[in-house]
């Protein structure tokens, strides 16, 4: 049985599906191409590795990773035939993360993408779900707005507590705290003064996440050991 807030998340992007529309965590198809880009990166090669798209929305990157190679599965809460109408030759699946039954059908995979998923639920049950889930020598990305920066602060006060971003400090300890643990780091997404070629400016990569100014978000690339 859903939750009062996995109801509210339902009813709220399966609007967003419907209409076809930006919403919150990618105000404009800008954000969303480039958080795509950056994550890619982080992900190193991903052609011949089997690939989770975790939150995958309409399909777009795990489209991107089909084209790039990867054997993939695209999974989200919300049902949308219109994944499997258009990209058959990728799995979807529909499941929740909050779920304790997440994944348990999927097998394991070598690239795992989390990307704008964990402020809807609970970030180290979430993460520790997902790194079951990696095999040896495979890698998890991530995305997730940063508490500390007074854009997503009043996000979360819009939605009242249904919207709950991690400090710098929460998601380190999340991390670091995941068995087998080979090497990770992160890099914040600050916005740029100037968007008209890219919105963020993406910052160094470093374990240490203490920023002088608060970056809108933080991108995370997680490996466990071979």
């Amino acid at each position: 049985m859903e939750t009062a807030k996995e109801s509210q998340w339902h009813e709220y992007f399966e609007g967003v599906f419907r209409d076809a529309g930006p919403w919150l965590n990618y105000p404009n198809p800008q954000c969303q191409t480039q958080t795509w880009a950056l994550a890619l990166e982080a992900a190193g090669p991903v052609a011949g590795r089997r690939c989770l798209d975790v939150g995958c929305g309409r399909g777009n990157l795990s489209l991107i990773l089909s084209a790039m190679g990867g054997d993939v599965v695209g999974v989200d809460f919300i049902d949308d035939a219109a994944r499997s109408n258009r990209y058959p030759h990728i799995v979807w699946a529909t499941q929740s993360l909050a779920d304790a039954s997440f994944g348990k059908d999927l097998g394991s995979f070598d690239r795992i993408f989390i990307l704008e998923v964990l402020q809807y639920t609970d970030l180290v049950r979430g993460l520790q779900t997902l790194w079951k889930m990696l095999a040896p020598g495979g890698r998890i990305v991530g995305t997730v707005p940063n508490r500390d920066c007074p854009i997503v602060t009043r996000t979360m006060a819009r939605f009242e507590g249904a919207y709950s971003a991690p400090t710098p400090e929460a998601l380190s300890s999340a991390i670091a705290a995941l068995e087998g643990l080979d090497f990770w780091a992160c890099r914040g997404l600050a916005f740029q003064a100037d968007q008209r070629i890219a919105p963020y400016v993406a910052l160094a990569w470093s374990t240490d996440l203490r920023w002088t100014e608060p970056p809108n978000r933080m991108l995370f690339a997680a490996a466990k050991k071979s």
